[in-house]
């Protein structure tokens, strides 16, 4: 039974008749379920290609060393700057030495009276929560979208 209908009853049509019924279907929940406001890819002065970059890494499928073990037999799955640390996106993005040393700098650049540190978790780097006010958050939008483009530069130019 699907519905009201049974299996040899069963349509294309009659299935999206169901569906218009009960609304949208998530088919997989988000691991960042409030993010989904956060409005980052509406921001009209990032080019496209950079928030490609973002929302593969949003979507945790950017090609790093945890996933290319499995595709590449050459590749351990480690991190090309940190001594056998697995790559995964938190330790792209967030923990990698070299993705420390660049939210310094970056962060350092900004010109906010209140001190905002950069960002310590995914969750904190996509919804941009230290923002104080909405001009803050698209600041800091921005801002986090072209880090992570230039890391994922960093890593290509590597690989």
């Amino acid at each position: 039974m699907l519905g009201d209908f049974k299996g040899y009853e069963i349509t294309v049509n009659k299935v999206l008749q169901i569906f218009r019924k009960t609304g949208p279907i998530s088919s997989r929940e988000h691991t960042i379920p409030d993010l989904i406001a956060a409005n980052w890819l509406s921001i009209k002065t990032i080019i496209n290609k950079k928030k490609d970059i973002y929302w593969r890494l949003f979507h945790r499928s950017l090609p790093l060393g945890y996933r290319l073990k499995y595709i590449e037999s050459p590749e351990a799955g480690f991190c090309p700057w940190c001594t056998k640390e697995p790559q995964t996106p938190e330790h792209f993005a967030i923990d990698c030495s070299l993705s420390e040393k660049i939210w310094e700098i970056v962060y350092s650049f900004l010109n906010i009276n209140e001190s905002i540190n950069y960002p310590s978790t995914l969750k904190e780097m996509f919804s941009g929560s230290s923002a104080q006010n909405a001009s803050q958050k698209q600041v800091l939008n921005w801002l986090h979208i072209t880090t992570i483009y230039e890391l994922w530069c960093c890593y290509a130019s590597l690989k």
